[in-house]
Parts: structure tokens; sequence; C-alpha cells
């Protein structure tokens, strides 16, 4: 075990240092149960993916309620032209290879005690309008056995144009037209999901090879789509972290071929452990915690680089392989440990935030931090005395002057940017007024859809509903009537149809349902479909009948719960548009809410609270946590620093040039538009904890030169000396572990390494350039005694 006494560390009554082969074994075992308990889940509920976009959740869980218990799937089919005969035998077509689908087809017994099969797909071609029956409604198919020019006309009033079913099934364009089908069958396993979507994949193939562009969403196709992704995204980041991993070290310790066996075999260790941690956690691979793989990889591998470059040196300087580790445990074992306890405080940060899904992230990061910490100053360790039982022929004490540390002239470094003192203070304040400018232009994106690539089947299909179908954002506002069955009341509905006619004229908005739109359209039918008959009943006895006819009729109008509660007291305005900034549309709810108010009567209430809340707390809670996270890493970071060194003012310095790259990220996300969504706040946090970890390395070694009694320009050249090549190293690594990132298919995924990578290349230099000048400053000097 290291102990840590009087500023020295020992390695004393260590078990896994004097059994080492034991021990490894151990290791092995260990490595072995965890392959073999692995088992993995990938979760890919839409609440994952929905955890930041209000505004597609409400529309989601709106849709699941209409749809209860039933699984949609709604196809989108370019027919050329609908409204023709080709046209619509393709959508027959197409209705017919969905309903052979397992699931599509119910049995009903109907009041006789017959049993029938029923087809749930539902399309144009089998779609039904009321028509009148006496003083009833009968319901009879839109589309009728034969069609001439008259009937197609009537086809395309009822589908296309009737403000009632308007951009529902057939699109503007009058090119493309929405199937759904509904299916009644397990669909919750990944191989229950998969064979659906190879099911559902087959019958759009069919269209698709005919030269049909045809397009499909729903929730078991969009959880297989990511769990595939996810899976992809593991299987490309573990091999080409792997490859990075065995180019540093073949760089790095090509002198001491050894510890490449030492550094490859705990890494891939870490790596096989990872999944039991995932396992006892209880938590699962999503989109958030994948990220894990790679950044706990690349924080593991700095570790390393930092353990084997100083046994190296102890080594090549003739000491044996327990006096070598027993020196690098004096030289980086505190200052690891520190580090490794402020990237755990960065993770930790996390837990700030008010994302279900990035505090379970912070967890399980550091969790792993700290195991991997761990095993690298713990089990680990017995690789050594077993590979370096023995010297070889190159393990020879090299030259101070020829040492791979001296090859840069790190001294001459050192005076080259304390000369720089004003030129540098000239950047600082240029970089300053730059961050203003970019933290200015950061903006907030948490629709889902900017989760997904270009090509993602999910991404096309939405992008397609919104620009051909009037878009897929659905909001509503309430509109309280103060008594049960108020709707109906005459002068209530005369009001409602005039916030209807308000709201739909609304710049942006594409399609407004109401109640009201309902009794004009039982109006229409009534008075036999003749011009201007959409409307409101003038005679209050039609308006009773009417109200009697939808509450005989509910099973056939499943979307009625979208309209109004089930005592006829509360209506639902429902409002739709297309994907548009959030401040576009909080001021189109905004609108509407204050002149429904404006002329509402005595008693009415009206509300778009929960719309407007849900849509300001999507994007305020995403400032509010990435505020909350780096505050919080801030505060605690300078406490164990502060800790750490006994002293406030280099904890003060450490953050302040940490910092610089942070707020580098920040604007950067301003200058290449990218959004600050749920996975990329996380940024911010987790690059303090990471950077900070260098500029610990630099400075404990730097206060203890300072401590024997070298000067402060001596304590930076040595630190620079001792220091600069592994913190180059390892920067080199965590930064090209991040480009890891770039491979995956979710564009903020993609978002989250860049930024990662650009804020660890800038602490590289505020850690290489500010900070020798800093500490040469006799104010700052002096904190070092």
């Amino acid at each position: 075990m290291f102990i840590v006494k009087a500023g020295d560390v020992k390695m004393l009554r260590d078990p896994f240092l004097h059994f080492p082969r034991a021990t490894l074994c151990v290791l092995l075992a260990a490595c072995g149960i965890s392959v073999w308990m692995a088992n993995l889940e990938v979760d890919t509920e839409m609440d994952d993916l929905l955890s930041g976009d209000q505004r597609n959740l409400q529309s989601y869980e709106t849709a699941q309620e209409v749809l209860g218990e039933t699984i949609p799937i709604a196809v989108s089919l370019d027919c050329g032209e609908v409204y023709s005969p080709a046209g619509l035998e393709l959508i027959r077509e197409m209705t017919w290879e969905l309903g052979k689908v397992p699931g599509a087809v119910t049995e009903v017994t109907n009041v006789q005690g017959q049993v029938f099969s029923v087809t749930n797909v539902h399309s144009l071609v089998t779609a039904q309008r009321p028509v009148r029956q006496g003083f009833g409604l009968a319901w009879e198919n839109i589309v009728p056995f034969r069609l001439d020019a008259a009937d197609m006309s009537d086809l395309r009033h009822w589908s296309q144009d009737h403000p009632y079913a308007r951009n529902i099934l057939v699109a503007e364009n009058g090119r493309h037209t929405v199937i759904l089908a509904n299916y009644t069958r397990p669909l919750v396993t990944p191989e229950e999901q998969a064979v659906f979507d190879q099911e559902i994949g087959a019958v759009l193939e069919q269209f698709r090879q005919r030269g049909h562009s045809v397009n499909a969403i729903g929730l078991p196709l969009i959880e297989h789509e990511i769990r595939t992704a996810v899976k992809a995204d593991a299987v490309r980041f573990v091999p080409t972290a792997l490859g990075l991993l065995l180019v540093v070290l073949a760089f790095t310790f090509r002198r001491t071929p050894r510890l490449m066996v030492y550094v490859l075999a705990n890494q891939v260790m870490g790596l096989v452990l990872l999944p039991a941690l995932y396992q006892l956690s209880g938590l699962q691979l999503n989109i958030f915690t994948v990220l894990l793989v790679p950044l706990l990889s690349a924080v593991h591998l700095t570790l390393l680089t930092h353990v084997a470059t100083s046994f190296q040196r102890a080594w090549l300087a003739g000491e044996e392989a327990m006096v070598a580790v027993n020196s690098m445990g004096r030289e980086v074992l505190r200052a690891s440990g520190f580090a490794a306890l402020t990237t755990i405080t960065g993770l930790l940060a996390l837990q700030a935030s008010d994302v279900e899904q990035l505090r379970e992230f912070g967890v399980l990061g550091a969790s792993g931090i700290a195991m991997l910490f761990g095993l690298t100053f713990g089990p680990g360790l017995a690789w050594l005395p077993v590979l370096f039982s023995k010297r070889s022929s190159d393990d020879v004490a090299a030259p101070e002057h020829h040492s791979e540390s001296n090859r840069f002239d790190w001294s001459g470094w050192a005076d080259r940017v304390q000369a720089m003192r004003q030129p540098m203070a000239v950047l600082l304040v240029l970089s300053g007024v730059l961050m203003v400018v970019g933290l200015s232009q950061v903006r907030t994106d948490v629709r889902a859809v900017e989760f997904l690539n270009r090509a993602s089947p999910t991404r096309v299909m939405i992008e397609e509903m919104d620009d051909a179908y009037g878009g897929i954002n659905v909001v509503q506002v309430q509109v309280d009537s103060g008594m049960t069955n108020g709707l109906n009341n005459p002068y209530f509905l005369q009001y409602l149809d005039s916030i209807h006619q308000m709201a739909a004229r609304k710049p942006g908005v594409t399609a407004v349902y109401s109640y009201t739109q309902l009794m004009a359209a039982i109006n229409e039918v009534w008075e036999g479909g003749r011009e201007g008959t959409f409307r409101l009943p003038e005679n209050p006895l039609m308006t009773a009948l009417f109200s009697g006819l939808v509450a005989s009729q509910k099973e056939q109008l499943p979307f009625l719960t979208m309209l109004c509660d089930t005592n006829f007291q509360t209506a639902q305005l429902t409002l739709r548009t297309r994907d548009m900034p959030s401040s576009e549309y909080l001021e189109i709810l905004e609108q509407v809410e204050t002149e429904a108010r404006m002329a509402a009567p005595t008693n009415v209430t009206v509300s778009a609270e929960n719309g407007i809340r849900s849509i300001l707390e999507a994007d305020q809670r995403i400032v509010r946590s990435q505020r909350r996270s780096v505050g919080w890493a801030v505060g605690v970071i300078g406490v164990i620093l502060a800790v750490l060194w006994r002293s406030v003012g280099l904890a003060f310095l450490a953050l302040a040039v940490n910092l610089l790259p942070v707020g580098m990220i920040i604007s950067l996300q301003g200058f290449a538009g990218v959004p600050l969504n749920s996975i990329t706040i996380m940024v911010a946090a987790i690059a303090l904890g990471v950077a900070v970890d260098d500029t610990i390395h630099f400075i404990t070694h730097w206060r203890d030169k300072r401590r024997t009694g070298s000067s402060p320009t001596e304590a930076t050249r040595s630190a620079l000396r001792v220091k600069g090549r592994p913190i180059v190293a390892t920067t080199i690594i965590l930064a090209g572990m991040m480009m890891v990132f770039w491979m995956s298919v979710f564009p903020p995924v993609v978002h989250f390494g860049l930024l990662l990578a650009v804020g660890l290349a800038g602490a590289l230099l505020a850690t290489l350039v500010l900070l020798p000048v800093l500490l040469g400053r006799k104010s700052i000097s002096n904190a070092g005694r």
C-alpha cells in the first residue's frame, strides 16, 4: 500500500508487489469474470432521445395517449400524384403489404358473438367519412369503389382541402400520403424489435426498388436504430482507441519496450473490467454513457503514462525494479491522486444538472475513474516487477545531457516564455475579447432531431413530415368553460371558434384543431356538404343534437381526447407548427394565450402554461445545468488544490489558467454554431476536471523544488524538464482519444469530442506558456514556500 508521510511516498508491505504473479492471476480471473457477467443492454428509451426536447416529447406523449396500447408505425409514401388511379392503386398495395406484417390483424367479436378479423392499417383508401342517416350519422369509405372526375374532386376536398383533414393523410403538395399501421404484438426486447425492423424494411424495400420514395417512423424502429448506432459506435471506439494507444506507446516508450507491455496490459484490463462496473451499477449503455468508453480509457492512459515515464526514468538511471517503483511513487502518486480527484469532481459536478441522464453519466464516470486509479496504483503495478525482474543490454543509464527529457530544450523554453510577458498580456486581452463575443453567440438547441445524423432514417422521416405535412410540433392551449358540458354552450362555441380563427392566422401555424371544427364538420355533413356550411350550427337545438352525436360516436373519433376532456368542460386548442427556434415558438403561444384571455367571457379561463413552461424549461435548464456544473466543479476543485498545496494563491492560479481553455470551448461553440444541448453541456465541467491534471503535476513538482531551496526560475525549469514531456504526451493521448468521438453517428457526440479536444489543447498551451510566466512572479512564487 502507498503511504503518504511527511511529503514522501514509500512502498510498505504491498501485497501486490510482494506477490506479483499471484496478483496477476487474480486480476486475470477478475477480467474473465467481468467478460462472463457482461450482459450490457443498450438503453434506447425515447426518454433518452427526448430528454431535452420538450416540444417533441409533448407531441410524443400526446400521440401515445391517443393511440393507447397499440404500436403505431407511420409510413410516408411519395405517389407522384395521390389523386390519380395509379396513385390510389399504389396506396392500396402499400396498405395491403403492411397488413401482412404480423400483428396488424386482430380478432374482434361482435354483439352476435361472431368473430372476424380486422386489419389495423389505415390510409386514404381505407379512411371513412361521416354521412347523414336520418337523425344520426353513418360512415362510408372516402374512396368509392369506382371514381369519376366528380368523385376525385370530392376526395380531394375531404382529404386535402378540408380544414379538419389538412396535412393528416395527404400532404399539401398532393404527392405524399401517410399510411398508419397499428400493431398489437410484443415489441419490447431488442430481438423482437430487430425482427420487426427487418419485416417493415422488407415491405418498404419492395416499393423502393420500383423507384418510389418511402420512409417510416415508429417507436420500435427508432429504438432499434439508436441501439444499432450505439453498438456500432462502441465497436468503432474500442479498436480505434487501441490503435491510437499502440501508436502513442511505440513513440513514448520505444527505449523501454517492456513498458509498452505494462501500459497495454493495464489498459486492456481496464477496458475489460468496465462492463462489470456497468453491470454492478445497474446502468445501461445509451447515447450518453457510451461516451465513457474512450473518455475513461484516455484518462486511464494518462495515469499509466505518468507512472511509466517516471518508472522509466528511474530504471534507466540504474535503479532496481522495486526501488524504481518506490521512486515513481514519490514523484507521481500524490499529484496523480489529486488529479484523479479533480477529474472525479468534474464528473460529479454533473449531479447539479437537471437532466437525469447526465447525472447517471457523472456517477458512472466518477466510479470508473476511481476504479481505474485503484487498478493503476494497486494490482496493476504487479506487472512491473514481473516484466523488469532482469535487465537487458538496452537498459543502461543514459547520460543526463542525452536523456529523452532533454532532447527538447525545456530550460530555454522557460526563459523564452518568461521574456514574452508583454506580448502574452496583449494576446490574453485579445483572447478575452474574442471569448466575450463568442459567448454572446452561444445558443441552445434541444431538438431531438439534432441528435441524429442527416442520413438517419428517423431524421429523414421527421424532416419529411416537417416539410411536406406541416410539421410535427404539437402544443395545446387549454380553454376551460367553467362547467360540465360547457363546451356545448353556443356562446362558448362562438368564443372558441373566434380564438381558433385567430390562432390559425398566426404566421408559422400550419394547422389548428379544436372542438368547434368537429361541430362545424358535422354541420357540413348535416347540410349535405353544401358550400359555406362548414360552420357552427346557428340553431341551439342543432348544437344539442350534434353534441349528442359526438358522445355516441366516440369509437369513431379516437382523436376526441385531443380536443376536449371527458366531461366536455375543457377544450384543447391544438396548434401545429413546423420546426422553428424556441423563441419564435414561444412568441406564438404567448400571443395566442394573451389574445384569448382578453376576449374570454366571464368564468372562462385560458392557459398555455404547460406548453410555455415546458419549452422555457427545456432551454433554461440546459443553461442552468451548465452554470451549476461548472460552478460546483470550480468550487470543489479549488478547495482540493488549496488542500494539496496548502496555498489559496496557487489554487487560484491553477483555476485561472484552466478556466481560460474552458472559456475558449464555450466561445468556440458560439463561433462554430455548435448548440448547447444535453450532451455538449457536459464539456465545460469535464474539461476543467481533466485539464487541471497537467497543472497539478506541474505545480506540485515546482512547489517541491521550491521547498528544497530552488529559485522560482530554477523550479520552473525543473518542472518543465521533468514534467514537460509527460504533460505533452498525456495531452496528445487525451486529445487523440477525443478524436475517436468524431467517428460517431450522433452529431452531439462528434461536437463533444471536438470541443473537448480543443479545450485540452488550450489547457496544454496554458500550462506550458502561462504557468512558467506566472510562477516566476514574486507574489506567486512566495506561495511555493
